[in-house]
């Protein structure tokens, strides 16, 4: 009895040193016991993705309106007929604008052409924000009747890459002249850093209700230095007979260098 209970015991050590001495499965060198993450179904943004572009500035856009529009047909002393082309421009934007030379044309009423310019200039040629530049020309019509005319005028403007340069106007004397017209004496000042070099003076004149009547220029030939001042006279013969100091509610002297 003593014996078979011994050699039970004797099985019983062996088999649990048998089992202490299996050894524990292990992870491998380098690897992580915990359980792998499922993949990110969102894209991870590179790094030339995520860093954001400089904004880019949008050119500023010619806004305009065309405020005033008419053909004034007058006859002259030799009994001939002229018509007065007037367009009047405001500056509707934030940037000023180029009143570029632009194009007419005079039809009668059966349509055959009277007369044509491309090179109609504007006063002045650079508007600022929420002025009013003129287009303004003069010229003869071959024509027996001043009925049924059509004025085909379209401004050309485009935004101004430069700023005027202004030039001051002082003591201004708008007279009658005694050979028709008008004559106009004024001071100029040149209040800045360089002497003037290409410049125009235009006189715009306007009756009672701020419609243009007609406007003379001239480009002078005197030159004025930076801080210095000069007396300049100018005259127009051009004029409708109609055109007087008496009809003449207001009028505007403009000196500026001209542009390019």
């Amino acid at each position: 009895m003593k014996r078979s209970i011994l050699i039970l015991l004797a099985c019983v050590l062996a088999l649990l040193c048998a089992c202490a001495a299996k050894p524990e499965p292990t992870e491998p060198q380098g690897s992580s016991s915990a359980a792998p993450s499922e993949p990110s179904s969102e894209p991870v943004p590179s790094t030339e993705e995520s860093s954001s572009a400089p904004s880019k500035t949008e050119p500023p856009t010619a806004s305009f309106k065309v405020t005033d529009q008419r053909l004034n047909v007058y006859r002259n002393r030799a009994e001939e007929f002229w018509g007065q082309v007037i367009t009047a421009v405001q500056n509707t934007g934030d940037a000023p604008i180029y009143l570029q030379d632009s194009t007419f044309r005079i039809t009668d009423a059966e349509g055959k052409s009277l007369a044509s310019d491309a090179t109609v200039s504007a006063y002045p040629q650079i508007v600022a924000p929420g002025e009013t530049g003129y287009y303004y020309a003069e010229t003869y019509l071959e024509t027996e009747s001043a009925e049924g005319l059509t004025l085909e005028f379209t401004p050309q403007v485009s935004v101004s890459a430069q700023q005027a340069v202004a030039y001051t106007v002082e003591n201004p004397d708008l007279q009658d002249s005694r050979y028709g017209g008008m004559e106009l004496r004024v001071t100029l000042s040149n209040s800045t850093a360089q002497d003037t070099r290409h410049y125009c003076v235009a006189v715009l004149l306007f009756d009672a209700e701020g419609k243009l009547l007609g406007q003379f220029y001239d480009v002078p030939s005197v030159k004025v230095p930076a801080g210095g001042s000069a007396v300049l006279e100018l005259s127009s013969y051009m004029l409708p007979d109609t055109v007087t100091k008496a009809e003449i509610a207001d009028y505007r002297i403009l000196a500026y260098e001209l542009q390019d």
